[in-house]
């Protein structure tokens, strides 16, 4: 049971994440994709800090440069990214929206090769063009009962790649900040939910104040004869 305790762990998590995917999807269709992702990140944030008063762990002691690296990450990956993967929920469901989900790890290792010198075996390349051709394949697929529209299709693919995008950027930044730093688990996450979630405050406020100012409808004038 023991050796394959990773791979539970990960069926796990793969489960878990796709029955959030579901509810967002649903509370998307009420709720604007930027602020669930807020209220998403700062429920997160009171867990984690829970978390860490309870198992007493220290405020950890991070070089400038890790953190730097964590808050990027947080802000591109968690604050753009989950947002856009929210407006992709919108657009084309929990299904479709969970297979662009899948290429952030392919393209993670294609930008990690890039900027971090890592390698590609001939299996990890045939992984992805195997997914690629999944994600194209389901997409394009044809059902009799179509359940978007084309516009909302087309709109949602783009979230989508935006939002796969946007993590894998986030995942390689998290690479470079562990590889080379050894880093509490606990307080990289703290920092990188931080940063993310902090990142969409003056997004809300701007979009708060902008239907402030929006003018108001007057009412027609009324005559009297």
């Amino acid at each position: 049971m023991v050796e394959w305790q990773g791979e539970l762990a990960a069926l796990l998590a793969a489960f878990l994440w796709a029955s959030s995917s579901v509810i967002y999807s649903r509370l998307g269709q009420q709720i604007s994709p930027l602020l669930l992702n807020f209220l998403k990140g700062a429920i997160a944030l009171f867990l984690l800090a829970f978390t860490a008063i309870v198992t007493k762990n220290a405020v950890a002691s991070l070089p400038l440069t890790p953190v730097l690296f964590l808050v990027g990450s947080g802000i591109i990956g968690i604050g753009f990214g989950d947002t856009v993967f929210f407006s992709s929920l919108k657009y084309l469901g929990a299904r479709r929206a969970l297979l662009f989900e899948t290429l952030a790890p392919p393209l993670a290792a294609i930008i990690a090769l890039i900027f971090l010198q890592e390698t590609l075996s001939l299996y990890a390349w045939l992984g992805i063009l195997l997914t690629l051709v999944g994600v194209a394949t389901v997409i394009s697929e044809r059902t009799s009962n179509q359940d978007i529209s084309l516009s909302s299709l087309k709109i949602g693919i783009w979230f989508g790649l935006g939002g796969a995008i946007a993590q894998a950027v986030g995942a390689v930044l998290s690479r470079a900040a562990l590889t080379d730093f050894d880093l509490d688990p606990l307080w990289s996450t703290l920092i990188r939910l931080s940063a993310g979630t902090l990142s969409l405050i003056p997004l809300l406020l701007a979009r708060s104040s902008h239907r402030l100012r929006l003018p108001k409808r007057k009412a027609p004038a009324v005559t009297v004869a």
